[in-house]
């Protein structure tokens, strides 16, 4: 009894979409998610002068907030 013996295909290269990201894509989103939490945690409950000082209004902070993380 002889065997065959098949050769399978090579595997294709993983296409870079939203779902497989090259690493730069990784580390504009962890940038993105960690500066969203910073702002959540540390300018939502500063007063309105801080913000000011910082370039920012109570209105565009929570705005920036509350994007997916996704988005730019």
């Amino acid at each position: 009894m002889s065997a065959d013996i098949l050769t399978l295909p090579h595997a294709r290269p993983l296409r870079r979409t939203c779902c497989a990201p090259d690493q730069r894509g990784l580390a504009l989103w962890l940038a993105r998610r960690r500066l969203r939490l910073m702002l959540a945690r540390e300018l939502l409950g500063a007063p309105d002068s801080a913000l000011q000082d910082a370039g920012w209004t109570r209105a565009a902070l929570r705005q920036e907030i509350a994007k997916p993380m996704w988005r730019g």
